[in-house]
């Protein structure tokens, strides 16, 4: 499974345990739509490495540092190749 996916499930599990809306979830993260928070569950869409900490912190829960470097790793490999086209 590749992290967006992983990352996404997880976003969702912690969601639905506190019991909130994707709406919700988006208002708190600063986003204007729930269709951001369906795309980071679906694993449509990552999650910037410097949107770690405030998710975490809505959610109340710590993030390994492992995670965290491996989210910052596939950024800077996206932006990468991005860069080289």
């Amino acid at each position: 499974m590749d992290i967006e996916k992983e990352l996404g499930m997880r976003v969702k599990f912690l969601r639905v345990r506190k019991g909130w809306t994707q709406d919700q979830l988006a208002k708190k993260l600063g986003y204007t739509s729930r269709a951001m928070v369906s795309k980071i569950e679906k694993g449509e869409r990552g999650i910037k490495a410097s949107m770690v900490p405030l998710i975490a912190d809505v959610f109340d829960v710590s993030v390994p540092s492992d995670e965290e470097k491996k989210i910052t790793e596939m950024e800077e490999n996206v932006k990468g190749i991005v860069y080289q086209s």
